[in-house]
Formats: C-alpha cells, structure tokens, sequence
C-alpha cells in the first residue's frame, strides 16, 4: 500500500546541506527505531496501521544534494493494523501478495526544492522527495513531502515523510466492492526514519 513517495530517501540527501560534511557520505537506515503509519479511509471503515523492519541506503554529496540517490525498503509481512485476520488478508495475493512480492521499496531519483536551515549543530530539511515506488512489484512515479532533522555533533539524521499511495496505480485488486467501500481507493503514508552517517 504505497504509491507515492518514499521520501526517506530525500531526508538523507538532505545530509548533504549539511557544511560539516562536505565529503560524500552513505545514510544507513536505523531498523530499531524506524516505522511507518499508513491509514485507509473509507466509508465503511477506517482503518490505521504501522509497518516496521525498515532498511536500506542513501548516498549523498553535499557538493550536489540534486544528485542523491538510494533506496528504502520494508517486508509487507511487517505491516499490521490490529487485526490478525485483516492483516493475513491484507498480505495475500488479492491485496499486497506478500508471497510473491515481499518487499516495498521506495528508490529515490532527486530531491527537488530543498529549503535549508541551521541553528548549531542541528540542521533542517524541507523539500520534496522524487523517485518510484514498487508495491505488489509494479513500480509507479512517487513523490513525498519531507521533513529532515540532522545531528552532525551524533551524525544522525530523522526524516520524516508524508504521501500517499493509489492502489490502483499498483494493480491492487483487493476483494470485490472492498476498494472504495470498506477500504480507501488511496492510502495516507506518514513515516518516521532514522540513520546513520556513515
């Protein structure tokens, strides 16, 4: 359940704003610490659940953050919404088929429109992060609005990325009628990620 925007990625070229780093670096993604929320809302239900087991890399250049590139990626089988049987459906082959395609990854090409300010050794990010996501392996354009934290005293960075995901942009059939009814046509992606500069 993702189609538009895995904006992580974009968090972590951010990191090239950054002055103390003027090398380029690689941002591993802190699993631990990591999750997603992602919310359908429908008029038959609205449902809100979490995805956990992030991984992945960026590679950025302070010299030309435009030039970042990497990807971020999570197991279905680590999305839950509170629901045991839900879930189990929510992974089988009519909706997400986790079986035959067990991952979500969001690959990111550039962040565009990158405002940047800093007070000591915190440094923010805004801007817009531009790529693709796969989602029950048919990968789509992806756009997400992000918000990056940098700690260059800890080398650590937050990102935090909003967008939205279409199912129907991901050939996500679901049961008959469900889509629209008693799951959104859209799905509300907000996520919290760390890393680490490496």
């Amino acid at each position: 359940m993702m189609t538009n925007k895995w904006w992580m990625v974009g968090g972590l070229m951010c990191v090239l704003a950054v002055p103390a780093w003027a090398d380029p670096v690689t941002v591993s993604v802190t699993a631990q610490r990591s999750s997603i929320t992602f919310v359908s809302d429908a008029p038959g239900e609205r449902i809100v659940g979490t995805a956990t087991g992030l991984s992945g890399s960026i590679q950025t250049d302070l010299a030309n953050p435009a030039a970042t590139t990497g990807s971020i990626q999570f197991p279905v089988e680590n999305m839950e919404t509170g629901n045991a049987m839900r879930d189990q459906h929510m992974q089988g082959d009519q909706w997400l088929n986790a079986a035959a395609h067990p991952n979500i990854v969001f690959t990111i090409e550039r962040i565009d429109g990158a405002q940047v300010t800093t007070d000591g050794n915190r440094t923010d990010i805004a801007g817009t992060a531009v790529g693709t996501v796969l989602v029950n392996g048919v990968s789509a354009p992806a756009q997400a609005q992000i918000a990056v934290a940098v700690n260059s005293g800890t080398q650590t960075v937050r990102i935090q990325p909003t967008f939205s995901v279409t199912l129907a942009n991901h050939n996500v059939a679901g049961r008959d009628g469900a889509i629209g009814d008693t799951v959104g046509a859209t799905i509300a992606i907000e996520g919290t990620v760390y890393g680490t500069i490496e």
